[in-house]
């Protein structure tokens, strides 16, 4: 398996808590920065805060958030809900006061669906969101949800493995 910076031609690194992104972080040679697990808000301020120090010597910073993925197996809607409510308090609060936000290129997306009705993974598609200093709003979409997202600029992306392609800007279409 090529490396991530083989394939990407960006130096990466991982901040993530579990044992498989780990080791899939160490197959794809990223630098590995290891956090204790965790849902609260101070440790998606620690990791938004690693995140931004990382992307001061790293292309690229995959940041691993486990939170709402529980609530979703266990059928906890609201739990759900409150993860996804502390990720925006905890995480992107820190990187949107950021000044370094203008040189960065932000990709916010899921691995996969977990959908509380069904308390499982689906193959529901995901919302995916990139922001950098020259992304302009499309003025059709106000909120980040999966069906929003289906109507916005960026569409649907049929392979998961396009997402990398979109994010750098190589492709124009899905």
């Amino acid at each position: 398996m090529p490396s991530f910076n083989t394939k990407s031609k960006l130096d990466p690194a991982m901040i993530a808590d579990l044992p498989v992104e780990l080791g899939i972080g160490k197959l794809l040679g990223m630098k590995i920065e290891q956090l204790e697990p965790g849902t609260s808000i101070e440790g998606y301020v620690e990791r938004a805060k690693l995140a931004l120090k990382l992307a001061q010597e790293y292309d690229f910073v995959y940041v691993h958030l486990k939170g709402p993925d529980e609530p979703g197996h266990d059928g906890m809607f609201q739990l759900k809900k409150k993860r996804i409510e502390e990720i925006d308090s905890g995480f992107f609060s820190v990187l949107a006061s950021s000044k370094d936000l203008e040189k960065m290129v932000i990709c916010v997306t899921c691995d996969h669906s977990t959908p509380w009705k069904d308390k499982a993974h689906s193959d529901d598609p995901v919302p995916v969101l990139i922001i950098n200093k020259s992304t302009r709003e499309d003025g059709k979409r106000a909120r980040f949800t999966e069906k929003d997202a289906k109507m916005g600029v960026l569409g649907t992306i049929p392979f998961g493995s396009m997402v990398l392609e979109r994010f750098l800007g190589r492709t124009s279409s899905s």
